[in-house]
C-alpha cells in the first residue's frame, strides 16, 4: 500500500456506488487526505474490483481505470510526516550523487490487483535501462507484498536473464507467505449482519442505508481486492497453528487451512470465499517453478527482516462465528493475540524462504538475512542502518564477504 494510486473514468449507470461521484479526472485515491479523511466511505467504491464468480477475475468497476502514479512519483503520499516510506534512503542516494532516471528507477503498482503483464514489461525495461546505461548489474528492493511479486518476475524472465542484469536483490519485510493482520482488516470492524462488500455479488440491502455508510471503507474494500486475500495466512508456514479462535471457552478453533471456514461461518451464500482464495492461491501456478517457492533463484538475496515487536498471529472471537438474522447481533471484535514479527507480518511468514531457501544447496551462497531487532514494517526501510546496508552494496560491497551480523 505504499503507491499511490490515481483513479480515472466514469463508473456505468446501474452500478449501485451510493452518492459517491460516478466520475473521476485523474484523480488521487491513495495515500491522500482528501480521500482518506473527508471522502472515505467513497474509496471502497473506487479502489475495489469485486470478484466476478463466471470469470474468476476481479476487475475494478467498469469504466474506471485505476492505476499507479508514474515511477519516483508513486512514492509521493500526502502523509510525509506519519508515512515517509522510502524517502529517506531516496534522499542518502541523491546526496550521494544519483540521478533519477540515471542511476535508479521506481516500477510502481496498483497494490489492490495482482500483478498485470504491464508491470512485469516496465520491470524488464528498467532493469535493462539501467543496466545499459551504467554497464552494471542492477539491486532490485522490494518491500512487503513487492517481494513476493518480484520473485515471480524473476523466476519469469529465467536464469540467463537473471544472471545477466541483476547483482542483488533485497526482500525487506517480506510477506511471503501472508499475514493475520490481512484477516483481521476483514474482521476489525462490527459490521451488521453477513459479510457485505462492493458492488458486484453481494446483498448490500441486508444492512440499513446509515450502517452502509458508516461501515469502515478499509474493511469493506479489504474484502473485495485479490491482494488481502492473497496475503492471508497460509497453512505451509503456519503449520495448523490456530489463527482464529471463537466461543466463550475458545471452543471453535481455525488453522490457516480452514481459512475458509471462517468466512463461511458468517458471510452470506454470495460470498465465495472458497473461489476467492483459489483465484488469487492459484496465481503462482502460471510460473511452473514458483509454487510454494521451491526454485532459489539465481542471484545474490539479502533478506532485510524486523523483529521484536508484537504482531497480530491469532483473533479471539467471544461469541462463535454465525450468520445473523438480527441486525443487532452481530459478531465481537476480535481481541488480537500477539506474537513476534514486524508488527505486521508474523515471523514464520518473514522467514519461510530465507529459511527453506538456505537448507537447499544451490541457496547456501546467494542466500544471506540480516535481521533488524524491533524494527517495524514500514519502519525498516527508514531505518539508518538499513540505508547503510543499502548503500555499501551499490558502492561496490562484496556480497560473499558480507556479514548480516555486521553493522556494515
Amino acid at each position: 500500500m505504499g503507491s499511490q494510486v490515481i483513479g480515472n473514468g466514469k463508473i456505468k449507470d446501474g452500478i449501485d456506488i451510493s452518492t459517491c461521484s460516478r466520475e473521476l479526472k485523474q484523480s488521487k485515491l491513495w495515500l491522500s487526505i482528501k480521500k482518506g479523511v473527508t471522502d472515505r466511505k467513497c474509496l471502497r467504491y473506487y479502489l475495489s474490483s469485486p470478484y466476478n464468480p463466471e470469470t474468476g477475475e476481479w476487475k475494478h468497476l467498469e469504466g474506471l481505470d485505476i492505476h499507479p502514479a508514474e515511477a519516483k512519483k508513486s512514492l509521493d503520499i500526502s502523509f510525509p510526516l506519519l508515512f515517509p516510506y522510502f524517502n529517506r534512503l531516496l534522499k542518502a542516494m541523491e546526496e550521494r550523487g544519483y540521478v533519477y532516471g540515471n542511476d535508479y528507477l521506481a516500477v510502481s503498482y496498483d497494490w489492490t490487483q495482482l500483478l498485470s503483464e504491464e508491470w512485469q514489461k516496465k520491470m524488464t525495461e528498467s532493469i535493462e535501462k539501467l543496466h545499459e546505461q551504467t554497464k552494471k548489474k542492477v539491486i532490485i528492493i522490494s518491500h512487503s507484498m513487492g517481494c513476493p511479486f518480484t520473485y515471480y518476475f524473476l523466476m519469469q524472465k529465467g536464469e540467463k536473464w537473471v544472471e545477466e542484469h541483476v547483482h542483488l536483490f533485497i526482500p525487506t519485510a517480506p510477506a511471503w507467505m501472508g499475514a493475520v493482520k490481512s484477516l483481521k482488516t476483514m474482521f476489525k470492524f462490527k459490521l451488521f449482519g453477513d459479510l457485505i462488500g462492493s458492488p458486484g455479488n453481494f446483498k448490500e440491502e441486508q444492512i440499513s442505508e446509515i450502517e452502509r455508510e458508516t461501515s469502515h471503507p478499509l474493511t469493506l474494500l479489504s474484502r473485495n481486492i485479490p491482494t488481502t486475500w492473497f496475503l492471508l495466512p497460509w497453512n505451509e508456514a503456519f503449520k495448523n497453528k490456530v489463527i482464529v479462535e471463537a466461543g466463550p471457552n475458545g471452543e471453535y478453533t481455525y488453522t490457516a487451512d480452514k481459512i475458509v471456514d471462517v468466512f463461511k461461518a458468517v458471510a452470506d451464500d454470495n460470498f465465495n470465499p472458497e473461489a476467492k482464495l483459489q483465484s488469487v492461491r492459484k496465481y503462482f501456478d502460471n510460473c511452473n517453478k514458483c509454487k510454494n517457492y521451491d526454485t532459489v533463484p539465481k542471484v545474490n538475496m539479502l533478506f532485510a527482516i524486523g523483529t521484536g515487536k508484537k504482531t497480530p498471529i491469532r483473533l479471539k472471537f467471544k461469541q462463535g462465528l454465525q450468520k445473523h438474522e438480527d441486525p443487532e447481533d452481530g459478531w465481537d471484535d476480535p481481541e488480537i493475540i500477539n506474537g513476534n514479527g514486524d508488527g505486521t507480518v508474523p515471523i514464520e511468514s518473514l522467514t519461510y524462504v530465507s529459511n527453506k531457501w538456505m537448507a537447499k544447496d544451490e541457496g547456501k551462497d546467494r542466500v544471506k538475512v540480516k535481521y533488524f531487532q524491533g524494527e517495524t514494517h514500514l519502519g525498516i526501510v527508514e531505518d539508518k542502518n538499513y540505508i547503510k546496508t543499502v548503500l555499501s552494496f551499490a558502492c561496490g560491497q562484496d556480497y560473499a564477504k558480507y556479514d548480516p551480523n555486521s553493522n556494515q
